[in-house]
């Protein structure tokens, strides 16, 4: 019981500590109105999701594992994969001094496919050298300069660089630019075709506005902003659902120069598009699929088979880099719960009847990803099968050992957003997105437009609400014209987290302005 004569003694600690709090925190709050500033960078701090903090959920490490033995596991596979035996381990091959090609070992030719997914592998295991060297092959045998197929990638190479196949292949031109926009974020940009930014950006630009010249087309349907299966003819009018990468087109309305509406767009469709095409018992995805997600049966490629392991992958990451739908955690639910009872085969018809009896440790690795966005215990289970996994080797090592490597990565936190070295100098309310209703009637608002900071372009919003209150948290309303259309409903206990129609943004503290920091990084 604290006696009355001890109360201002205690009101006046009390005010000191808040006092103390406030000066180390530089929180400076009225309850008529708080500040907020809304930045296009991210993060490399704070609590979150990574495309909002910088930080990566390490299923390895929750399961047990030192940080010793999952960097030696790491360094093991890129070892064997990219310097082991030549004929039995690697697939990564130098040519000359400045030149290297990853070969598919079971069809002994070069793809855009296992080019670009070594360089995204070598951009995130801090690899310059090598992610050089596939790069300057690329540009060297695989680019197309002139011709219908202007500014795109042969798919298919002989190992001594001769064209195979002059068509293009949607995933490969995708994660060339996707490896380039990281490759510049990570190392900054060179001359040249080192320029990765610039490199990266004149792709995005071909895929989207590729004329149409001999039935040459772009890489995406304009009216479906879905990727196509190859932008020629026939094979235009479908897709892969492998190709569809949602998180990838949400960085690219944020970092790209031009397109950014087209982008975020893409990402929308590509969910939607997921959803479709999974079918809801199994959560299996056909090979080929029409832009409504039925199956394509094209070449008998309607059943769950090799490209489609991979949809996994791209939901999961879509889902940890930023939580966009909750379907995504239900859906990596249900693929499991497929496999936990179907232990072996590689290949299954969209309701489940087995195609194969193989095993294939790519599939592994991609099933493993899923337990990113995963929530029943079963994940654990596809954590372990992967982390036991063997390194692939032997004939099959390509696609396995590409997979295998991708999920390991993937599955440690060490598949990272590398934001490039610029961003879009757009306004940051240029982009709009599709909006939640809010938890509660929006209150009134003013919006604050600052300059360009050295910081990039900023903006800053001031939300009034009647109901100010450190109760609970501070709750902040605006209405659906701020943040790119998207509804602000309130900001979590504590100040760390800030909740914008169904996504969550960490909070920080300026210190210097004396503001909350709300890194939303929309771009435009």
């Amino acid at each position: 019981m604290i006696r009355r004569s001890s109360l201002p003694l205690l009101l006046m600690l009390i005010s000191l500590l808040l006092i103390f709090i406030i000066s180390i925190t530089g929180i400076v709050l009225n309850f008529s109105s708080i500040k907020v500033t809304i930045s296009s960078l991210l993060p490399t701090s704070s609590r979150g999701m990574p495309s909002s903090t910088g930080n990566y959920p390490d299923l390895f490490a929750e399961r047990g594992h030192s940080n010793s033995d999952i960097q030696q596991k790491l360094n093991e596979a890129w070892q064997q994969l990219f310097y082991g035996d030549n004929n039995t381990q690697r697939v990564y091959y130098p040519v000359g001094t400045n030149m290297a090609y990853i070969e598919d070992i079971g069809d002994n030719d070069v793809r855009t496919e296992g080019m670009s997914y070594g360089m995204m592998i070598a951009v995130q295991m801090n690899k310059q050298n090598e992610f050089n060297r596939l790069w300057t092959w690329a540009m060297t045998y695989m680019y197309h300069p002139s011709g219908p197929f202007q500014g795109y990638f042969a798919w298919h190479n002989t190992t001594s660089g001769s064209i195979i196949d002059n068509y293009p292949a949607t995933d490969g031109d995708q994660w060339f630019a996707m490896a380039l926009f990281m490759a510049s974020g990570r190392w900054g940009n060179g001359q040249g075709i080192y320029n990765y930014q610039a490199s990266a950006q004149s792709i995005l630009n071909n895929m989207l506005h590729h004329k149409t010249v001999n039935s040459v087309t772009a890489m995406f349907n304009t009216a479906q902003k879905q990727p196509v299966f190859v932008p020629y003819a026939r094979t235009a009018t479908f897709t892969d659902p492998s190709y569809q990468l949602p998180a990838f087109y949400e960085l690219w309305a944020r970092w790209s120069q031009h397109d950014n509406q087209f982008w975020a767009d893409a990402a929308t469709s590509s969910r939607q598009f997921l959803q479709s095409t999974v079918n809801p018992e199994t959560g299996l995805a056909p090979d080929y699929a029409n832009f409504d997600g039925s199956a394509n049966t094209t070449g008998g490629h309607g059943n769950f088979s090799f490209d489609a392991w991979r949809v996994a992958s791209n939901i999961a990451i879509d889902y940890t880099w930023f939580a966009a739908d909750p379907w995504e955690q239900t859906q990596s639910d249900r693929i499991q719960t497929f496999f936990t009872a179907h232990k072996r085969g590689n290949q299954f018809s969209l309701t489940g009847s087995p195609l194969s009896s193989d095993h294939s440790t790519g599939l592994v690795a991609m099933l493993a990803t899923a337990s990113l966005a995963a929530t029943n215990n079963q994940k654990w289970n596809f954590v372990d099968n992967l982390w036991n996994a063997a390194i692939p080797s032997g004939q099959w090592r390509y696609y396995d050992g590409m997979l295998y490597m991708l999920g390991l990565l993937e599955v440690s936190g060490n598949y990272r957003i590398y934001a490039p070295a610029t961003t879009s100098s757009a306004t940051t309310s240029s982009v709009s997105r599709p909006s939640s209703q809010p938890t509660s009637a929006p209150t009134s608002h003013s919006t604050l437009v600052s300059g360009t900071t050295p910081g990039g372009n900023k903006q800053s919003i001031e939300a009034e609400s009647p109901k100010n209150t450190l109760s609970g948290g501070v709750i902040i309303q605006s209405c659906a014209t701020c943040s790119g259309k998207e509804k602000v409903t309130h900001i979590g206990p504590i100040f760390i987290c800030f909740h914008v129609a169904a996504r969550r943004h960490a909070l920080s503290l300026d210190t210097s302005s004396q503001k909350l920091v709300l890194p939303l990084y929309f771009s435009a």
